[in-house]
């Protein structure tokens, strides 16, 4: 339970430093930003269980002038829309992190960016099912979405099971596409990201993000993300990819080359083509909840995610679809 795309994931939310587009899916990251603080404090409180949840900042920084420009046009377009987001120049980045001095040549801090710790969210999250007598069976892989006359009636899985539900939440991420069923094949496809992580307290507290890697800070160890590749499902983790995150990390903190590297892992973030989330009910299928494809955000649109898809998951009786 959680060990796909929530489980690799970094645990950044940074609806600005990701530069969602179009400007209603960043609206979309930020209000899921600003549902954190209660979300978390509910959850917390609920199961007694901590989740890394804090306001991080996240520091964007440059390397080249091609980098510094795009950071510059970043904070430039947000700045007039008043989102808090501030340009750096060379020595302001240096004093933030003394081991760039001399070679970053611009940043952008982003004080309003959090974090929080995915895989005890997730654990978290599995406690509050449990408490709530949520039956979850794990290894059980759904074959279809089971349906008759346009509304949905469950699901079966590949085993031959049949479960009656009048409504299911296709939430499979990068999966989603092999469930049969549907009205139409849904638009996904795994991205993998190769990731690692360092032992020892990170030098410092923020999240720290270059063109080629970000680094966020864990308690005891520092976690080193991501590539990008098109290669569909092949866990393998690689010399090249790995190759790439060390010299991301290296490029930041030199001195952090003799650390034992903790983990080194692979995940598969959920792709539509145009990079956006499918969320709602589908159109032609009553009772089938879409909450999938959110790609680089999974973590961050948790709590609107679960905003948006209440009011369907609520009715007793679908008689007409609703917009996706």
């Amino acid at each position: 339970c959680g060990s796909g795309a929530t489980r690799a994931a970094g645990g950044m939310l940074s609806p600005l430093g990701e530069d969602l587009h179009p400007p209603a899916f960043l609206a979309l990251g930020q209000r899921s930003l600003s549902l954190f603080p209660e979300f978390v404090a509910a959850l917390e409180a609920e199961t007694g269980a901590e989740v890394g949840y804090r306001t991080s900042g996240k520091l964007e920084v440059a390397f080249t002038p091609e980098e510094a420009e795009h950071l510059r046009d970043l904070v430039e377009r947000h700045s007039a829309m008043g989102r808090d987001i501030q340009f750096l120049g060379a020595a302001a980045v240096g004093d933030r992190i003394p081991s760039v001095r001399g070679r970053a040549i611009a940043g952008a801090w982003i004080p309003g960016d959090h974090v929080v710790d995915n895989r005890l969210l997730a654990a978290a999250l599995r406690r509050a099912c449990d408490l709530r007598g949520v039956e979850i069976l794990e290894g059980a892989t759904v074959d279809r979405v089971d349906s008759a006359g346009g509304v949905v009636s469950g699901v079966t899985t590949l085993d031959g099971r049949s479960f009656l539900a009048p409504r299911v939440v296709l939430a499979a991420g990068a999966w989603g596409a092999s469930v049969g069923g549907l009205p139409r094949p849904l638009p996904l496809r795994p991205v993998r990201g190769q990731m690692l992580s360092v032992e020892g307290a990170p030098p410092h507290s923020e999240v720290i993000a270059t063109a080629r890697a970000y680094l966020v800070p864990r308690v005891d160890h520092l976690i080193v993300g991501a590539t990008s590749e098109e290669v569909g499902f092949r866990e393998e983790l690689t010399p090249e990819g790995q190759a790439a995150l060390l010299n991301g990390l290296l490029e930041v903190y030199p001195d952090l080359g003799s650390r034992p590297i903790r983990e080194q892992w692979v995940g598969y973030r959920p792709a539509t083509p145009d990079g956006l989330p499918i969320l709602g009910e589908d159109p032609e299928l009553s009772g089938l909840i879409h909450a999938t494809g959110h790609f680089r955000n999974g973590i961050l649109l948790t709590p609107i995610t679960v905003a948006a898809l209440g009011p369907a998951l609520s009715l007793i009786h679908i008689s007409e679809p609703t917009r996706q």
